[in-house]
């Protein structure tokens, strides 16, 4: 084997390991892009709702959510 044949297999491997290196980065930043919204965006919602509750305005909620539904259920009386 020649060394040029050595050069070329390992110039193809070290493409090879950037470019899934490039993906595999890019896929961390896109599933991290995500994460952050769906922290952001509850605290988004409260910073919102709390402003809304200072100023008097009425709250804007979705009462189809599963916290939402948990908490009417918390509040619900329970017979005894």
């Amino acid at each position: 084997m020649q060394k040029s044949e050595l050069t070329a297999a390992a110039w193809r491997a070290v493409r090879w390991s950037a470019i899934l290196g490039a993906l595999i980065s890019l896929s961390s930043l896109l599933l991290a892009v995500q994460v952050a919204r769906s922290i952001s965006r509850p605290i988004n919602i409260l910073q919102d709702n709390a402003v809304a509750l200072v100023r008097g305005s009425p709250m804007q909620y979705r009462p189809d959510t599963p916290e939402i539904r948990e908490l009417w259920g918390i509040a619900e009386p329970r017979g005894r």
